[in-house]
């Protein structure tokens, strides 16, 4: 499965591949309230996490209906998405020098994390989950164990 951004029109396209690697046909389209700047599939594909102008949405791919919820709470200026390797986890890099963790099933904050390291402009986990690393405007890199 392959999304697609179309930033004109403020939509996500879902596309389902044929063998040969080529898009055969559109499941299901998102119409976004804002431009869409960024977007990463949960571990198990379930979910698509797109990032907008104004926030974060989840939609459950499974349903292929074009419905999606909103995180409450996600401030604006989001710079960074990145999906837990193992759990249904969200992790955002924000422009208030933050980085959010989201349990994508309850869509609620679980840990908000504020480095002193000016705006975050990358959020990634390691390959096993157990470490997140970000990056600010500052140049700094900060690494911790992830509870």
């Amino acid at each position: 499965m392959l999304a697609a951004l179309d930033r004109e029109l403020n939509k996500v396209t879902l596309w389902r591949f044929k063998k040969r690697l080529q898009p055969d046909l559109a499941i299901v389209q998102y119409e976004l309230p804002s431009p869409c700047t960024l977007l990463t599939f949960s571990t198990d594909n379930s979910t698509l996490a797109m990032a907008h102008l104004k926030g974060i949405i989840l939609a459950d791919i499974r349903r292929r209906t074009g419905s999606f919820s909103v995180l409450k709470g996600q401030p604006a200026g989001v710079n960074q998405i990145a999906a837990h390797p193992r759990e249904p986890v969200l992790a955002t890099a924000c422009n208030d020098g933050t980085v959010r963790f989201w349990d994508m099933k309850s869509q609620r904050e679980i840990k908000c994390y504020d480095w002193k390291i000016g705006a975050v402009s990358a959020v990634a986990f390691s390959s096993d989950g157990i470490r997140c690393a970000a990056g600010g405007q500052r140049g700094q890199i900060v690494v911790w164990d992830v509870d």
